[in-house]
């Protein structure tokens, strides 16, 4: 079925849906489920970077809560994999010349699974798949995401936060300016930057300011360098 060339993905020659091999996935299909999601959502904002270990952690998960962990084939080949339970997709995820939408005719024809709810972001692959079909969508804006994430690293999250500004800096043609947001504060003085954060890291407000990630209160739309978003974390990944 042809897709949408907004998602970059090559025109896919039709596949019969009887020619798809699904099954359960294992130990052993983590390396390749990874490459999957890779193709899916690494292009996605807030996706995660995740270790075979930590997908041996979604097998479990996805055991204990009762989730449907499948792996499609064609020719032997695997070409994505979805995490549903009943009529909610938790993650859709293909290779780059697959159909996401063919997987879902072929999960409706094998387990009559009709009007599904795929929780993802508007950027994911399908959405640009989906044309003239008859869909809706909602939007879940969540600025607090920050209690989800633990720093390890404060140290190396400021240096990357410093770096960034530093080029927003350069690239505005800031010499001299100072922003202040919650209990941290961006200084520029002849070109050079500095940046302060009051209190432990650990702090929520610290925590969102050192991931650039919006929260509740810190943020000012007046500030010129320091331009937070929200998360957009995987939903698999939430629950």
């Amino acid at each position: 079925m042809p897709t949408n060339p907004a998602d970059g993905k090559e025109q896919v020659s039709p596949t019969s849906y009887s020619d798809y091999f699904i099954s359960p996935a294992t130990n052993k299909d983590l390396a390749t489920v990874n490459e999957l999601y890779d193709s899916t959502y690494a292009k996605l904002f807030g996706s995660c970077v995740r270790s075979i270990k930590y997908w041996k952690y979604v097998l479990w998960k996805a055991e204990i809560q009762n989730f449907n962990f499948l792996l499609f084939k064609s020719e032997g080949v695997a070409i994505g994999y979805v995490i549903y339970k009943n009529n909610d997709i938790y993650e859709i995820a293909t290779t780059n010349n697959t159909s996401t939408l063919e997987l879902l005719y072929t999960m409706r024809e094998r387990y009559s699974i009709n009007n599904v709810i795929l929780h993802c972001s508007d950027q994911h692959p399908l959405i640009f798949e989906l044309g003239e079909l008859d869909f809706s969508c909602t939007r879940r804006q969540c600025y607090f995401g920050g209690h989800m994430v633990r720093i390890l690293d404060a140290d190396c999250l400021l240096n990357c936060l410093e770096g960034e500004l530093h080029h927003t800096a350069l690239t505005l043609g800031i010499s001299n300016h100072t922003e202040v947001n919650g209990d941290s504060e961006i200084k520029i003085r002849d070109k050079k930057l500095d940046v302060k954060i009051l209190g432990s890291p650990y702090y929520y407000k610290n925590t969102c300011f050192l991931m650039m990630a919006n929260s509740l209160s810190i943020y000012s739309d007046k500030n010129i360098l320091y331009k937070p978003s929200s998360f957009n974390i995987p939903y698999f990944d939430q629950i």
